[in-house]
Formats: structure tokens, C-alpha cells, sequence
């Protein structure tokens, strides 16, 4: 059971199974980017630029360190390390959580990188929502307008729903389906102008457990980060003490300053899922949130109104809408905010 499962079992509707969707709406999953930087002409180089392009160059591997010992980690083969959103408001923000999978409707042709949402007009405050709601809300949307995918991605929380596929970058996923001619700013803009819908779930339901699951497995990886990083600082001190020329000290202190901001990135990451977890065994009752669009309420997409079939009819294109009524019910865009102010999830399909 994924994360929409889960949200939509909540609903007082009964959930219709259906056929999956169609391909072309089928989730796109990043497993990890890869950035080719062209080579320039041969040039006498600058130990400066020496020592960031090292330090840089450590980071990266560490990188993919980290995703391999997320897949060893991963309880079952080929399942979706999904994240279930947070129950609860005023979540810390966090640069480089799974958060997990939004897509767009892309085409297999990779299109020059765009905004989408260029053009769009900007948020106004919605009064009827609660305050922190309304913030989030309009914070996104500013950020969505000129496609500012790392402002976007400190908005989000360790539990936030980005991708059914798992991951660690948000802002470089959703800057990934902008690249491929998608559409994720545009539907954050468009989907936060209509009106929400407030829903409510167990706090206490399968949803807690999913979540715990989820941090748990990103403390494990973040675990075997921090080991390897911190033993490439030790490696580096031993080497500075070690260094005989100027321009070897001035290298190794360049990278060791990137490794050590790095440690404490790690370490606060830590701390936050930390008191997460903390937080997972306090919550009971029923929780709310606020989801956009309207048209993500309905079980059916046979019971979902003309009016709010046009409201994202800009979104799709006619075959598009013609997939939801073969899946059964509307599998784009959608968007939830926590009634305390966390963002919840931003993910299409199923």
C-alpha cells in the first residue's frame, strides 16, 4: 500500500479499484542524476579552483555512497522507499529529504530547461485558511513562479511526499521533469489558486507506521554517511599536518572546510528525524490537512463535477483526461499541506 492508498482510504468514500493508468502518465522515478560538465581548453591551473574541484569531487562520491547503502538497507527488492507526510504542522524544513514521485507529463525527447510556471499569476492570501496553511500555501507558489527548486526544496520536511520512487533531492527531481518538457511548477501555481479541500485520517492508522519505517531506513544511511565522512576529515587532517608545500595545505584545507560543513548538514538531518520519531508516538485521534484539487477528493472520476474538470484541464492534454475515467479517478497533480503548515506531498499518478 503506497502513501495515496493510504490518504485516499481515509476518505468516508469507498475506494474503487481500477486498471492502472496508462503509460504516459505512468510515474517517471529519478533514481539519481548524473551531470556531464564539458572540459575546457587545457589552462595553467589555479590551486584555489584545485582544491574546490577536489573537494567537490569527494562530495559527489559520498553522494553515491549514501544511495548505496540506502539499496543495501532496503527491507524488500524493487519496493518504493515511499514517505509517508507528516501528521503534523511546523516541521523543520529539509534540503535533502525523500521526501518522493512527482511527474509530469513528459515526453522521452529532453526539451531545453523552462519554467512552466512562466507567465502564471502569483498567489493571493486565501482568508478562509488557517494561517500557517495560507503561508505555505503562498511561499510555494512564490517559489514555483520562477522555478527556484533549491527555496522549494528547504520548504519541505523529512516526511514530505515528492515521489513514490523514493530519493533525496526534490528540487533536482522536480527540476529533472521541468528539463523533459514536464509541468510541476505550473501545477503547483495552478492547483494552489482553487479552492481546498479539508480531509481527515487516523493519526494512529498504517500511515504511522509507514512513516516510522521510512525515517528509520533514512537514519541508516545517513549513518554509514556520517562514518565515511568523517573519516575522509581524519584522513585530511593527518594529511594537512603531513603537507610539505603551501599549495598542499591550501588544497587540503579547501576540501577538509566542504567536509566538515558537510558533517554538520549530516548531523542536523539526524537530529531532525530524531525528534520526528519523538513526535510519531505522541499523535492520536484524527489528523487534518488541506489538499488541492478539488478533483483529488472524489473517489470517481465519473462524480467529479465539469466545473472542476476545467478548473485542471490547462494541466492535460484531452488523452490525459480521458486516462483518469479509464483509471477511475484523477491521478495528476495533487498537493497537501498539513493544518499546522508542513507540507505534506506534491506527487501525480498512483
Amino acid at each position: 500500500m503506497n502513501d495515496l492508498d493510504i490518504l485516499k482510504n481515509a476518505n468516508p468514500m469507498p475506494t474503487t479499484q481500477a486498471p492502472a493508468p496508462p503509460d504516459h502518465l505512468a510515474e517517471s522515478i529519478m533514481a539519481g542524476d548524473t551531470i556531464a560538465v564539458p572540459r575546457s581548453p587545457e589552462r595553467k591551473r589555479n590551486p584555489l579552483l584545485v582544491a574546490v574541484a577536489a573537494a567537490l569531487t569527494v562530495v559527489v562520491g559520498i553522494g553515491g555512497l549514501a544511495l548505496a547503502t540506502r539499496e543495501r538497507n532496503a527491507p524488500v527488492a524493487n519496493q518504493p522507499t515511499t514517505s509517508v507526510p507528516s501528521l503534523t504542522g511546523n516541521a523543520p524544513p529539509d534540503n535533502t529529504t525523500p521526501p518522493t514521485t512527482v511527474i509530469g507529463i513528459v515526453p522521452d525527447v529532453v526539451a531545453p530547461v523552462e519554467c512552466s510556471a512562466t507567465g502564471a499569476s502569483p498567489l493571493q492570501s486565501d482568508p478562509s485558511l488557517p494561517a500557517a496553511v495560507d503561508a505555505m500555501r503562498l511561499a510555494i507558489g512564490e517559489r514555483a513562479l520562477s522555478c527556484d527548486y533549491a527555496g522549494l526544496a528547504a520548504l519541505t520536511t523529512p516526511s514530505t511526499t515528492y515521489s513514490f520512487g523514493g530519493g533525496s533531492d526534490p528540487g533536482g527531481f522536480w527540476r529533472e521533469s521541468e528539463s523533459r518538457g514536464g509541468n510541476p511548477m505550473l501545477a503547483m501555481v495552478t492547483l494552489l489558486t482553487l479552492p481546498a479541500t479539508i480531509e481527515e485520517y487516523d493519526a494512529t492508522s498504517e500511515a504511522i507506521d509507514f512513516e516510522r519505517r521510512n525515517l528509520i531506513l533514512r537514519l541508516d544511511g545517513l549513518g554509514g554517511l556520517t562514518d565515511s565522512v568523517s573519516e575522509r576529515i581524519d584522513g585530511l587532517g593527518d594529511a594537512l599536518s603531513a603537507a610539505e608545500t603551501e599549495e598542499e595545505r591550501f588544497a587540503i584545507a579547501a576540501e577538509l572546510s566542504v567536509m566538515e560543513q558537510e558533517l554538520a548538514n549530516l548531523l542536523s538531518q539526524h537530529d531532525r528525524i530524531e525528534e520526528r520519531l519523538a513526535e510519531l508516538d505522541t499523535i492520536e485521534g484524527l489528523a487534518r490537512y488541506y489538499s488541492w484539487p478539488p478533483a483529488f477528493a472524489y473517489d470517481s472520476w465519473d462524480e467529479v463535477p465539469d466545473a472542476e474538470r476545467q478548473q485542471i484541464a490547462a494541466l492535460y492534454t484531452d488523452q490525459d483526461l480521458e486516462s483518469f475515467d479509464q483509471f477511475g479517478s484523477y491521478a495528476g497533480w495533487r498537493i497537501g499541506i498539513t493544518e499546522g503548515g508542513a507540507w505534506l506531498f506534491f506527487v501525480a499518478g498512483d
